[in-house]
């Protein structure tokens, strides 16, 4: 079977954490791999927290649908749609201004954008 698709087939979720806390390099390995995912038109239109803080966790266990093993994890990730980064870009690409220098009229960010920024959160 190929490699990935074994890896894949052999996941689980026990939602049970080691409390022992990640080193640096595993924190690092973690977020290089969350870039690396595919995403919508290869924009990243996510942010990604990195949350340590207790309070902070015990917060999400209430937020997150009550969810108790949110507080139990020793490092977490919380993925966010962020439609600013879209909007930021397109201010930052002078994306009306280039458009009106040709004639034409912008496409705006619109509701499929956000949509797609969602999905890949």
């Amino acid at each position: 079977m190929n490699p990935t698709l074994q890896i894949i087939q052999s996941r689980r979720s026990t939602r049970q954490y080691d409390p022992t806390p990640l080193t640096q390099a595993e924190k690092d390995a973690i977020l290089c791999a969350a870039m690396r995912a595919p995403t919508a038109g290869a924009m990243m239109l996510y942010s990604i927290i990195e949350i340590e803080d207790q309070a902070m966790k015990d917060r999400l266990v209430d937020t997150c649908d009550h969810q108790p093993f949110i507080a139990t994890a020793p490092y977490l990730l919380l993925f966010l749609a962020d439609y600013q980064r879209w909007m930021d870009l397109f201010s930052a690409a002078k994306c009306e201004a280039r458009a009106a220098e040709l004639g034409i009229q912008p496409r705006r960010p619109g509701e499929g954008d956000l949509m797609l920024a969602m999905m890949d959160a």
